[in-house]
């Protein structure tokens, strides 16, 4: 592939969040399914989380007590399936400090899902560093932008935010055109 990085990924080290958790990211998947299941956003399914891309174009996002990439682990499906070669806000949110400890998806700064969170915490895996564009499946195919990770568990209005303030609209926020050289552009392409 194409981009950043070997492969076309990121490494962005060893960042640990191991209690609430926001992942957000623009997503333009090129091929969903093909080769086979493929990771936009992975530090440690059985740590503090991956998300993955599944063949049939539904996400996953694994967490767990375990650390790394080990056997005790919780999976949260999207529920939806992602457009393919269109862009789509994607947002996956791990709430478990409230009382009712939840997990939620979001596309297009819409709540697609609500479920229960299976642990209180994630285990921290100091020796897995967080990878955009690639993980424990196969590279991503496609182009991620503006993926942004918090340590607090965003609300739905606040992903309705960010999602509305990034789209293309000029309802919210006016601004100028996308610039590949405005910064790093993770792209893989199948071969």
């Amino acid at each position: 592939g194409s981009g950043y990085g070997a492969n076309g990924s990121i490494n962005c080290g060893d960042v640990s969040v191991t209690n609430d958790q926001t992942v957000e990211m623009w997503i333009y998947a090129t091929s969903i399914g093909s080769p086979s299941r493929q990771n936009p956003w992975n530090k440690a399914y059985a740590g503090e989380g991956t998300i993955t891309l599944e063949t049939g174009g539904d996400f996953n996002y694994f967490y767990g007590t375990s650390g790394g990439d080990g056997a005790v682990y919780q999976g949260v499906n999207s529920g939806s399936v992602l457009p393919g070669s269109t862009w789509t806000h994607v947002t996956f949110v791990r709430d478990l400090s409230s009382a009712s400890k939840t997990v939620r998806w979001y596309f297009n700064g819409v709540r697609i899902l609500n479920g229960s969170a299976s642990y209180a915490y994630a285990q921290a895996s100091p020796a897995n560093p967080l990878y955009l564009g690639k993980g424990y499946t196969s590279p991503f195919l496609g182009i991620l932008d503006e993926v942004r990770m918090s340590t607090a568990a965003r609300s739905s209005n606040w992903v309705w935010a960010c999602w509305r303030d990034q789209a293309s609209n000029t309802t919210f926020t006016l601004y100028g055109a996308a610039s590949p050289n405005g910064g790093p552009i993770i792209e893989n392409r199948a071969v």
